[in-house]
């Protein structure tokens, strides 16, 4: 699981989650943000029982993989592009100018009071819309 999360300072904090056994043995999770190197960024045990790791990335394209014990490479299945390199996230730039105009407040719209509805026999009303035949 890869769960992204931007940071005020522009950054993104990316957290890798893998279930505790797959890939068995130590895993780290390398990539272009910690120039490839294996135990840099090791994921360790939580006590929800899942491996994690945090990184913070700064805007652009990373690409990453799994290395685990043995040379097991596994790629992360939430990324937003798997090719033959691996596993890619996308991290956009925060937007740039200024900031949003504020809110404008509340227009409040009073309704008018109309006059209560004259209740008139039926009879009558139909007369008025001509649907009553005269004997």
């Amino acid at each position: 699981m890869l769960i992204r999360r931007p940071l005020e300072s522009g950054e993104i904090e990316l957290t890798f989650i893998l279930p505790p056994d797959d890939p068995p043995g130590d895993v780290s999770v390398v990539g272009t943000f910690n120039g490839w190197e294996p135990g840099r960024h090791t994921l360790t045990l939580g006590p929800d029982g899942l491996r994690r790791v945090s990184v913070r990335v700064g805007p652009g394209t990373h690409r990453f993989r799994y290395l685990a014990t043995g040379g097991v490479w596994r790629d992360e299945k939430d990324a937003d592009l798997i090719d033959q390199t691996g596993s890619v996230v996308l991290c956009p730039a925060p937007p740039t100018g200024s900031a949003p105009p504020p809110a404008t407040p509340p227009i409040i719209v009073r309704r008018r009071r109309t006059p209560p509805t004259r209740h008139i026999g039926f009879t009558v009303a139909a007369a008025l819309l001509g649907r009553v035949r005269r004997s």
